[in-house]
């Protein structure tokens, strides 16, 4: 499981940085230390972090779903930032 926890004050310093007029006077709104995101990201089509986090039941139905080859990460966020729930299938790359 893998972790990015970002607050304004730094989504606000990274922008500013980047010396774009644009970007400088958008900048988020919000006290420094609010929380922009935090995000939580895990590989659950590996056995034993799926089973951990969904159960051995739900992990055994997500793997009859996946194809060969096929992998799910789950996503766990919180903070400013919003993304509706879905599914995503993708092939390995090699």
């Amino acid at each position: 499981m893998r972790r990015l926890a970002l607050d304004i004050g730094q989504i606000n310093a990274a922008f500013a940085a980047t010396g774009d007029a644009r970007a400088i006077r958008r900048a988020e709104p919000g006290a420094d230390d609010d929380t922009y995101i935090d995000m939580h990201a895990a590989l659950i089509s590996v056995p034993s972090i799926g089973r951990s986090l969904l159960g051995p039941k739900e992990h055994a139905n997500l793997i009859d779903w996946l194809g060969e080859d096929e992998h799910a990460v789950m996503l766990v966020v919180r903070g400013r930032t919003f993304f509706q729930r879905v599914r995503l299938r993708a092939r390995r790359l090699v």
